[in-house]
């Protein structure tokens, strides 16, 4: 069995390039993060929530976007609409427990997120926090074009 690395030990920058951004997958709400991007974009509650949101699995999660991308991703500038609030999955990615598992597994996501294994080691506030509940959070998205 191999042991997940530690992520002191880990090269990450974000670059926004939003790749994370349009991949297939569910990005679940903790709870208040709704009412701030809800808030972030000018709207009440229940129309942030209309818009955004739906329930998966007995979870609230974002929406898909027309082309499976989340929601809050904007093809014309690449970018989160919610950047500044988004939800902590998204703060959290790479370091899900899925890519922690192993040195491989690292790697691999290395090959779709262009930051993996550039800039800074990583620093104690982007550690994730792992249960087994968000192990079921970090489902990836696919790569789709615009």
């Amino acid at each position: 069995m191999t042991e997940p690395i530690k992520i002191e030990s880990l090269l990450f920058s974000c670059i926004q390039c939003g790749r994370c951004c349009r991949r297939n997958g569910i990005v679940a709400l903790a709870p208040g993060e709704m009412e701030k991007i809800s808030a972030f974009l000018g709207l009440p509650p229940d129309e942030g929530l209309r818009r955004y949101a739906t329930k998966r699995e007995g979870r609230l999660v974002l929406r898909d976007g027309p082309r499976g991308e989340c929601v809050l991703y904007e093809w014309t500038t690449a970018r989160c609409k919610v950047y500044p609030v988004r939800p902590e999955q998204c703060r959290k990615y790479p370091f899900w427990p899925s890519i922690l598992q192993s040195r491989e597994k690292w790697e691999e996501e290395g090959k779709r997120c262009p930051g993996i294994g550039k800039g800074k080691l990583s620093v104690s506030d982007t550690t994730p926090v792992v249960s087994g509940e968000e192990g079921r959070n970090d489902l990836p998205r696919n790569d789709l074009k615009p």
